[in-house]
């Protein structure tokens, strides 16, 4: 199940960044890119157990791969790959802790339980995905506004 749901994170992820340019991905290149970042997300979270490197290695692997992708896959330019992809890591990491660990804690899941019990790790994981899914309605919203405000 945790492998499956960085592939869902990954949809989420490919989205959320570019519903802020009104750019929505061809069904192509969001399989691509979910495929590929999803499972640059299971082998970097991987490394650990590997390479002797400092913990929070994976996330520079993570934002590195994901400005090469939306570059290089979704053709947007690299400054703006670069700014989307650092903005949306800037939101996962504070909604992580003003989101997530409180109502982990709240909620008493601790990591022996995220392991043990199916239903404290689909907390864990639909929690996680909850800032991404935000800022793709809110990408959305802004630019049906825009929309709006034209006709």
């Amino acid at each position: 199940m945790i492998f499956l749901s960085n592939f869902i994170h990954a949809w989420f992820f490919c989205l959320a960044p570019l519903s802020f340019l009104n750019y929505r991905p061809e069904r192509r290149q969001h399989l691509i890119f979910t495929l590929i970042y999803g499972c640059s997300v299971y082998l970097s979270r991987r490394i650990y157990e590997f390479l002797p490197v400092p913990f929070g290695t994976h996330t520079f692997i993570l934002i590195l791969i994901s400005i090469i992708l939306f570059t290089y896959l979704c053709k947007i330019s690299a400054k703006q790959s670069i700014i989307m992809t650092v903005i949306v890591f800037i939101v996962l990491i504070l909604a992580d802790g003003m989101i997530s660990l409180p109502v982990m804690n709240l909620l008493n899941i601790t990591m022996k339980s995220y392991e043990e019990n199916i239903l404290h790790r689909a907390i864990a994981l639909g929690l996680g995905i909850v800032p991404l899914v935000t800022m793709v309605l809110v990408g959305r919203l802004i630019n049906m506004k825009k929309v709006l405000l034209r006709a």
